[in-house]
């Protein structure tokens, strides 16, 4: 089920095309976050932003959504530009603002499936993964809600 909701979190971002026409560069984000927390998947440290609303009890499992930023974009910014915490207080989930890795200098969101056409080999269906056992194994998390 995990793997099912990750795959349609990832086809909702706003996806660079897969095409291959840019350089691969396989590696971390060149781009600085407040507040960011790390995980080392596939041998690079990644980045994201949690917020954790002050409505969570630490008891009850609460919902997950994942607010990916698009090409180029930092997950601090995107934070402050897609604000969705005042929502998450007042419906108290958990938010998650990963950071892309980057290619060619801007970072992005690898979603195509693995193949001939993909620009990248990151792993962000792993990355995306890795967080959420990471995020679930801090705080009560509702498995079926993660968006």
């Amino acid at each position: 089920m995990k793997k099912t909701l990750v795959f349609y979190a990832m086809l909702l971002l706003l996806a660079v095309s897969c095409k291959q026409t840019d350089n691969d560069v396989k590696g971390g984000s060149d781009y600085s976050n407040n507040n960011s927390n790390t995980i080392v998947h596939d041998g690079i440290t990644r980045e994201y932003v949690l917020y954790i609303p002050s409505s969570y009890d630490g008891v009850t499992s609460v919902p997950v959504l994942f607010n990916f930023h698009g090409f180029g974009g930092v997950a601090s910014n995107y934070m402050n530009e897609a604000d969705m915490r005042s929502l998450a207080e007042s419906e108290t989930f958990i938010l998650v603002y990963p950071q892309g890795s980057t290619i060619n200098g801007s970072s992005h969101w690898n979603s195509c499936p693995t193949g001939g056409d993909n620009k990248s080999t990151a792993d962000d269906f792993g990355f995306t993964e890795a967080m959420i056992a990471e995020i679930s194994a801090n705080y009560a998390i509702d498995s079926q809600r993660i968006y």
